[in-house]
């Protein structure tokens, strides 16, 4: 039975750093390809400083995704879709939902920063601090905005928001795993 991994490593292989470096360059402007070249074929993308925006902006994230995303922080995202279509759909303006949820998300954060080994370890990875402090804050307000409205569990009531979600969400994962195997097959060549 093969067993299934959830997490890739936090720094890039150094088979992916070379692929990087040794990447073919566009002879006319000297930006990397691989990632998008239609993108750059497009007439608009053709000046060379908004050729090197999108390179720039288009790379950047495409290494975030495909390199140091796990298939965990996936699901984090996921989440953080399905928490963003609720609020969309069902926003309250009462200061009192937002506010206990900041208390909530303080106390909370803090529990769960001494649970994994204090504020020294909590420094070293500012990112996992911030989820501490975030998640108790989008539990509760999502707790709040969603009482007596009809949700079985997590799911809403309505049909086309429980689709919008869904399909957030697969497209979400779709992009990403065509986004690394794009990058797979970039750095194979």
């Amino acid at each position: 039975m093969a067993a299934i991994v959830f997490s890739r490593p936090c720094a890039p292989r150094p088979s992916e750093l070379r692929a990087c470096q040794t990447a073919d360059k566009d002879p006319v402007y000297g930006l990397y390809r691989g990632l998008a070249p239609s993108i750059h074929s497009r007439w608009l993308f053709r000046t060379p400083m908004i050729a090197a925006v999108t390179h720039s902006l288009t790379h950047s994230l495409t290494i975030y995704l495909s390199i140091y995303l796990s298939n965990c922080g996936l699901v984090l995202w996921c989440y953080l879709i399905w928490w963003g279509v609720v609020v969309f759909h069902h926003f309250d303006s009462s200061p009192s939902i937002w506010l206990n949820s900041v208390g909530i998300s303080a106390v909370i954060g803090v529990a769960l920063i001494l649970s994994v080994g204090g504020f020294k370890a909590a420094t070293r990875d500012r990112w996992q601090t911030f989820r501490l402090f975030a998640m108790p804050f989008c539990v509760s307000s999502f707790s709040s905005l969603i009482k007596g409205k009809g949700f079985i569990l997590v799911f809403p009531p309505s049909l086309s928001e429980l689709a919008t979600a869904v399909g957030l969400c697969a497209a979400f994962v779709v992009i990403i795993i065509g986004l690394r195997r794009a990058r797979s097959v970039a750095s194979s060549l």
